[in-house]
């Protein structure tokens, strides 16, 4: 009679795997009901609102930033003529570090900028910069004879 118990535990035991398996397909099937349910009430709460394309003149602080390589020759562009509130982002792709600062280290007027990198930019270091007031701006690697100049207009 043993074999019948056996056969009997198996059948059991077959029977609360098979339970199992529903209650995970069930808990699955709800899981999958309420992401559905979020990501409706999430649309139908937000919307789908379309942003207006954006105008051809832009803002100054939409302004795609100016970009300045910095090389074993010089700066690329040498002379970067930007708008009021613009970035100009300078990247390192020489061999060896820079210090970027302005030529006129004390300004005629407070509202006048001070470029200055604080540290020497290492090979493949970016360093920003935004001009707010029009002017034109010379400036220079401390370490090299480096010149640029920025136009502000």
């Amino acid at each position: 009679m043993k074999p019948n118990k056996i056969i009997k535990i198996q059948d059991a035991l077959d029977l609360e795997w098979s339970k199992a398996q529903a209650n995970r397909r069930f808990a699955v099937s709800g899981l999958m009901v309420f992401i559905v349910l979020v990501t409706v009430t999430s649309f139908i709460a937000f919307g789908t609102k379309s942003t207006p394309n954006p105008s051809p003149n832009l803002t100054p602080s939409r302004l795609a930033p100016a970009t300045v390589v910095i090389t074993d020759q010089g700066f690329v562009p040498a002379t970067v003529a930007i708008k009021p509130g613009q970035a100009v982002v300078w990247t390192n792709a020489s061999h060896s570090p820079h210090f970027l600062a302005s030529d006129d280290p004390k300004p005629l007027t407070p509202t006048e900028p001070i470029l200055n990198s604080q540290q020497n930019l290492a090979v493949n270091d970016v360093f920003s910069y935004v001009y707010d007031r029009a002017g034109s701006y010379g400036y220079h690697d401390k370490d090299s004879s480096l010149h640029g100049t920025i136009i502000v207009n």
